[in-house]
Protein backbone atom coordinates (compact mmCIF):
# COMPACT_ATOMS: atom_id res chain seq x y z
CA UNK A 1 0.00 0.00 0.00
CA UNK A 2 2.99 2.30 0.48
CA UNK A 3 3.38 2.66 -3.28
CA UNK A 4 -0.26 3.75 -3.61
CA UNK A 5 -0.10 6.29 -0.78
CA UNK A 6 0.81 9.26 -3.04
CA UNK A 7 -2.14 8.44 -5.30
CA UNK A 8 -4.57 8.38 -2.38
CA UNK A 9 -3.06 11.54 -0.85
CA UNK A 10 -3.49 13.45 -4.13
CA UNK A 11 -7.08 12.23 -4.48
CA UNK A 12 -7.85 13.22 -0.88
CA UNK A 13 -6.36 16.69 -1.40
CA UNK A 14 -8.48 17.20 -4.53
CA UNK A 15 -11.59 16.13 -2.59
CA UNK A 16 -10.76 18.55 0.21
CA UNK A 17 -10.32 21.39 -2.29
CA UNK A 18 -13.52 20.45 -4.13
CA UNK A 19 -15.90 19.91 -1.20
CA UNK A 20 -14.32 22.16 1.42
CA UNK A 21 -12.39 21.34 4.55
CA UNK A 22 -15.32 21.05 7.02
CA UNK A 23 -17.21 18.49 4.89
CA UNK A 24 -13.97 16.63 4.10
CA UNK A 25 -12.92 16.38 7.74
CA UNK A 26 -16.38 15.20 8.80
CA UNK A 27 -16.40 12.45 6.17
CA UNK A 28 -12.81 11.49 6.93
CA UNK A 29 -13.41 11.15 10.67
CA UNK A 30 -16.51 9.04 10.18
CA UNK A 31 -14.80 6.75 7.70
CA UNK A 32 -11.74 6.43 9.93
CA UNK A 33 -14.02 5.26 12.75
CA UNK A 34 -15.46 2.71 10.32
CA UNK A 35 -11.87 1.57 9.44
CA UNK A 36 -12.18 2.66 5.78
CA UNK A 37 -8.96 4.29 4.64
CA UNK A 38 -9.24 4.75 0.87
CA UNK A 39 -9.95 7.92 -1.09
CA UNK A 40 -12.80 6.24 -2.98
CA UNK A 41 -14.83 5.80 0.19
CA UNK A 42 -14.33 9.47 1.11
CA UNK A 43 -15.41 10.51 -2.38
CA UNK A 44 -18.60 8.43 -2.23
CA UNK A 45 -19.61 9.89 1.14
CA UNK A 46 -18.91 13.46 0.03
CA UNK A 47 -20.80 13.06 -3.25
CA UNK A 48 -23.79 11.53 -1.45
CA UNK A 49 -23.98 13.97 1.47
CA UNK A 50 -22.62 17.16 -0.11
CA UNK A 51 -23.63 17.27 -3.77
CA UNK A 52 -22.07 20.10 -5.74
CA UNK A 53 -23.89 22.31 -8.23
CA UNK A 54 -20.94 22.54 -10.65
CA UNK A 55 -20.24 18.88 -11.39
CA UNK A 56 -19.14 19.77 -14.94
CA UNK A 57 -16.11 21.81 -13.85
CA UNK A 58 -13.13 19.51 -13.18
CA UNK A 59 -10.87 20.56 -10.32
CA UNK A 60 -7.43 21.82 -11.14
CA UNK A 61 -4.89 19.05 -10.48
CA UNK A 62 -2.33 21.50 -9.06
CA UNK A 63 -4.69 23.89 -7.30
CA UNK A 64 -5.44 24.37 -3.63
CA UNK A 65 -3.23 22.97 -0.87
CA UNK A 66 -2.05 19.96 -2.85
CA UNK A 67 1.36 21.16 -4.09
CA UNK A 68 2.44 22.38 -0.65
CA UNK A 69 1.36 19.22 1.16
CA UNK A 70 2.67 16.77 -1.43
CA UNK A 71 6.12 18.20 -0.98
CA UNK A 72 6.08 16.60 2.49
CA UNK A 73 5.33 13.08 1.20
CA UNK A 74 8.42 10.88 1.20
CA UNK A 75 9.14 9.37 -2.20
CA UNK A 76 9.26 5.58 -2.43
CA UNK A 77 12.70 4.00 -2.76
CA UNK A 78 14.21 0.56 -3.22
CA UNK A 79 17.48 1.57 -1.51
CA UNK A 80 16.58 -0.52 1.53
CA UNK A 81 17.07 -3.64 -0.58
CA UNK A 82 20.58 -2.66 -1.74
CA UNK A 83 22.26 -4.84 0.89
CA UNK A 84 20.85 -7.91 -0.90
CA UNK A 85 23.15 -7.27 -3.87
CA UNK A 86 26.20 -7.72 -1.63
CA UNK A 87 25.12 -11.18 -0.44
CA UNK A 88 26.02 -14.35 -2.38
CA UNK A 89 23.35 -15.89 -4.57
CA UNK A 90 21.39 -18.74 -3.05
CA UNK A 91 19.97 -21.82 -4.72
CA UNK A 92 16.36 -22.88 -4.20
CA UNK A 93 15.72 -25.97 -2.06
CA UNK A 94 16.09 -29.15 -4.10
CA UNK A 95 18.92 -27.87 -6.30
CA UNK A 96 18.73 -27.10 -9.99
CA UNK A 97 16.50 -30.10 -10.71
CA UNK A 98 13.65 -28.48 -8.76
CA UNK A 99 10.72 -27.95 -11.13
CA UNK A 100 8.85 -25.65 -8.69
CA UNK A 101 5.93 -28.02 -8.37
CA UNK A 102 5.23 -28.28 -12.08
Amino acid sequence: MKALAPVHVRALLRLCDRFGEPAFLDAGRRLQDARRFDAGAVKRVLEREHPLADEDVPPSPLGGQGPQLLGEVEAASLDGYGQLDAKPATKPPGGEDDNHGA
